[in-house]
């Protein structure tokens, strides 16, 4: 049997997972497909039940302390440490939506040339008004999309928002080829290692699919604090991998705060939610600000041919 209709492993960091955890496992568990699933994890010391549901569920697990987790070196072992050429990649809180999510991932390998795949991410039912309309509209379709690979050069003349198009990639469920992560490892990084492992294996030649009917469950129910800190990391990886600057004027922040807060009205208004209603402002300006703030914080980091 070929690597791309072979066993598949399924990876999965878990801290304190919870119910949603024993959710997750079992709507792998229950996939439609004739292939042997090998279950792992590393557990970061849970002080809950999660190792009794990993047990549960049959996953082969590590306990490591939390000051050993990295988000790029810890899934990057677990790749290479696997026994399957196909190595998927799933949170502990992204729940597989139906029985077809792992063999709609998989079906872009096929194609040897395919290094990784990424599925389609929906809102969970109490998903804040706001962070659903944001969800929905990054993970608008549901079309498979093919992204070629790229040399140095044609990277360098991309616009920024051109290169963020291009490294989507997204390992809260995804899945990878063990031997092109071989040859183009993750990176060890405390946040975006997926994006910036993206942009790797497309300049080493590799392509990249957006499988969008594998679909999971998968939101965050964030604070305006929690939702500052947050969107101030992930604008400071899009200025880090794709040298994307948010809003360099404080012109630019009143204009896109002022759309952001009406935009925020009418979704509001549609949901009939009085609380996000009154969220709109703030959460507007510190979406803006924290976007801003993070695109600051760092420098682009040019990638190298491989």
């Amino acid at each position: 049997m070929s690597d791309a209709r072979g066993p598949v492993t399924v990876f999965l960091p878990t801290w304190n997972g919870g119910e949603r955890l024993d959710e997750v496992l079992g709507a792998v568990r229950g996939q439609r497909t004739t292939r042997r699933i090998v279950l792992r994890a590393v557990d970061s010391s849970s002080s809950d039940a999660t190792p009794r549901v990993l047990a549960k569920h049959g996953v082969e697990f590590e306990t490591i302390a939390q000051s050993e987790f990295d988000h790029g070196a810890t899934r990057g072992k677990a790749i290479l440490s696997s026994s399957t050429e196909l190595v998927v990649l799933l949170t502990q809180d992204a729940r597989p939506l139906d029985e077809n999510w792992l063999e709609e991932l998989l079906a872009p390998f096929e194609d040897p040339r395919v290094a990784g795949a990424w599925s389609r991410q929906v809102p969970r039912p109490n998903c804040h008004p706001f962070q659903r309309a944001n969800l929905e509209a990054h993970f608008a379709s549901s079309a498979r999309r093919v992204i070629e690979p790229l040399s140095l050069p044609q990277w360098d003349s991309l616009a920024p928002a051109e290169r963020l198009t291009r490294v989507g990639f997204d390992d809260v469920s995804s899945c990878v080829r063990r031997s092109a992560v071989e040859r183009t490892p993750f990176p060890r990084t405390p946040f975006g290692e997926d994006m910036l492992w993206a942009r790797a294996a497309l300049l080493a030649g590799h392509r990249l699919v957006y499988a969008g009917q594998s679909i999971v469950e998968h939101s965050h129910d964030l604070s305006l604090q929690e939702l500052t800190s947050r969107v101030a990391h992930s604008y400071s990886l899009r200025r880090r991998v794709a040298d994307e600057r948010a809003f360099d004027s404080v012109l630019e922040v009143i204009r896109a705060v002022y759309y952001a807060t009406r935009a925020n009205l009418r979704i509001a208004l549609r949901a009939k939610n009085l609380r996000a209603a009154a969220e709109a402002l703030p959460f507007a300006y510190l979406q803006i600000t924290s976007a801003r703030r993070g695109s600051r914080s760092t420098s682009y980091e040019p990638p190298s041919a491989s």
